[in-house]
């Protein structure tokens, strides 16, 4: 996140090892090190946990880093820390450690920052229609609605869910929870006799959401 903050052209992640390995070295003496990676999805296969205690994330919470920087279209490089001359091997461009490709299509600023974000307060559940809709970079309106999930506030991120618990996207909601438990399944008509005729009756507008299909297919 804060390597898309500041724009960045590269996000290095300097670890105890050497970078990604083909397997765990404590076990696999021909373990070596993976130097290149069109994506993240590449290296999911031979990632291993670590098991000492003071381990805080491993492998795995890097590689979650490379690709949530590869979205923004910035590639990681994975890097021994102990070396150091590390940082300047890898400004003169030379190999180290592992290199992963960002995304051809990356995502902009706002939509990068809805998909990094955890902990979100509220959801919104909608029926088939409503995914249906979305899908086709319509605006979500309260008739697709059939439940909702947390507390928010009108301008907050907030979860789109389908029937099944899945996630279908994310975005900036137009109202709270309290006056979207008043008009959820209710159509436009409904909508202002329930809020008044002065209320838009758009839940959440395609330029204010992340499909997280697309994200997914990046």
């Amino acid at each position: 996140m804060a390597a898309a903050l500041v724009d960045a052209r590269l996000l290095a992640l300097l670890t105890d090892v050497p970078g990604v390995l083909t397997g765990n070295p404590a076990t696999d003496p021909d373990a070596r090190v993976i130097p290149y990676a069109e994506s993240v999805e590449e290296l999911r296969a031979v990632c291993f946990a670590k098991t000492a205690v003071e381990s805080t994330g491993g492998m795995q919470t890097k590689l979650e880093a490379a690709e949530k920087a590869g979205r923004y279209g910035i590639p990681t490089i994975i890097a021994e820390g102990k070396n150091h001359e590390v940082v300047r091997s890898i400004l003169r461009g030379e190999p180290t450690g592992t290199y992963i490709g960002a995304a051809s299509r990356p995502l902009g600023a706002r939509r990068h920052w809805m998909v990094a974000q955890k902990g979100l307060t509220g959801a919104l559940v909608v029926d088939q229609g409503a995914v249906r809709a979305i899908q086709g970079r319509a605006n979500l309106l309260p008739s697709g609605i059939v439940g909702l999930k947390g507390r928010f506030r009108r301008g907050d991120l907030v979860a789109v869910m389908d029937t099944d618990g899945v996630e279908r996207a994310r975005g900036i909601v137009r109202f709270d929870d309290r006056e979207l438990e008043r008009i959820r399944g209710l159509h436009t008509a409904q909508v202002k006799e329930a809020l008044g005729p002065d209320r838009s009756r758009v839940v959440m507008r395609p330029d204010r959401m992340v499909l997280l299909d697309e994200v997914e297919n990046r």
